[in-house]
């Protein structure tokens, strides 16, 4: 389901307390029905008890709170960087984020905190969900280029969105927002013989995010925003590829290349990510949300096999085949480490912008 679609979903679980709704809210409250949220706003206790997992908890929360900051701040506020994405359906690196909102003219810069969710015991996500921040910004954005939320929010269209993630957020968290919102305007397709025209389209939509992020007219940050725009990447499928080709990037690789095709006795293979210099394929796994699943084991194992079947493929023709997981990008630096290691090079001078 998509963040706008969950938005939707969220929103007539909200209930605002008023002087006439106070003793109702806080009877509700007392008993459990309902969960605060934002300042005076609480969201009916069983549409979070509802979710199915922790991802799926996670994201009825970030839903609650963007509802909640739209229905306790004045109008005039616009939703903005992993929030914006969420909204637009685009991946993040956590399903959990800070809210980051803006406005034009003057904004008093203070720290504020939507506090702790607690999902009921009894429940299949039951857990502590923890405090996020409220993040407020001066923008100045074209009223051309938002659209109004039900929840009382204004959201950017994508591109506005993608440039306003690489100006406000950290290089790995907008690079992976940047890449994904590159791959929905590009309709990119990885097949070999439609490559062409996805870069093609890459190309335009990249431009028109740098355009966006030119109508902004930032003071701050600028610099570091065009670096995450040029090594964004639209062919990258998920997010743990998003990070890969950051960590890449990062570390001063140029040449990194992704969904790569490579035909191997008659069969067709796409490589995640290749380093031609070096002959190198380096491939994310993205089992962690398999692992511990019901019902999920006998897949993992079919999985697992594909594996080394296509692992054998590729170094058949001379490649060197390096697995990563998503935990293991929790440190770039050993990332970095182990591909210089396999291939016995002098490892590259670390882009420091995009370490930012």
């Amino acid at each position: 389901m998509s963040g706008h679609r969950e938005i939707e979903r969220a929103l007539p679980h909200l209930v605002v307390s008023t002087r006439r709704t106070a003793k109702r809210c806080a009877s509700g409250r007392a008993c459990g029905e309902l969960t605060p949220v934002f300042r005076n706003v609480l969201v009916h206790t069983c549409y979070l008890a509802a979710a199915l997992d922790k991802w799926d908890a996670a994201r009825r929360v970030s839903a609650a709170r963007i509802c909640a900051v739209g229905l306790a701040l004045s109008p005039g506020w616009i939703l903005i960087a992993q929030a914006a994405a969420f909204a637009h359906g685009i991946e993040t690196v956590s399903d959990l984020f800070d809210i980051h909102i803006a406005r034009p003219g003057s904004v008093r810069r203070r720290t504020e905190y939507l506090p702790e969710i607690r999902i009921p015991a009894d429940c299949s996500a039951a857990g502590l969900v923890p405090p996020v921040r409220l993040v407020r910004h001066q923008a100045d954005i074209e009223e051309g280029h938002l659209s109004a939320l039900d929840a009382g929010l204004h959201l950017p269209d994508l591109a506005t969105t993608a440039a306003l993630c690489a100006l406000h957020l950290p290089a790995k968290q907008s690079s992976v927002a940047v890449s994904a919102a590159l791959r929905q305007m590009s309709a990119f397709s990885r097949f070999h013989e439609k490559v062409g025209a996805s870069r093609a389209r890459e190309e335009a939509a990249r431009a028109h995010v740098s355009g966006r992020l030119r109508d902004i007219r930032a003071r701050r940050g600028v610099r570091k925003a065009r670096a995450v725009i040029s090594c964004a990447d639209a062919a990258c499928e998920s997010v743990p590829e998003r990070i890969l080709v950051w960590i890449l990037r990062s570390a001063g690789f140029t040449e990194v290349r992704t969904q790569v095709h490579h035909r191997v006795d008659g069969r067709d293979y796409y490589v995640d990510v290749e380093l031609p210099p070096w002959g190198v394929v380096l491939e994310s796994d993205s089992r962690g949300k398999h692992e511990g699943a019901a019902g999920a084991i006998a897949e993992v194992h079919r999985s697992y096999e594909r594996q080394m079947v296509r692992q054998k493929a590729l170094e058949s023709i001379g490649l060197i085949v390096l697995r990563f997981s998503p935990a293991d990008y929790s440190d770039p630096d050993a990332v970095t480490r182990e591909v210089v290691r396999r291939c016995r090079r002098t490892p590259p001078r670390p882009v420091k912008i995009l370490l930012s």
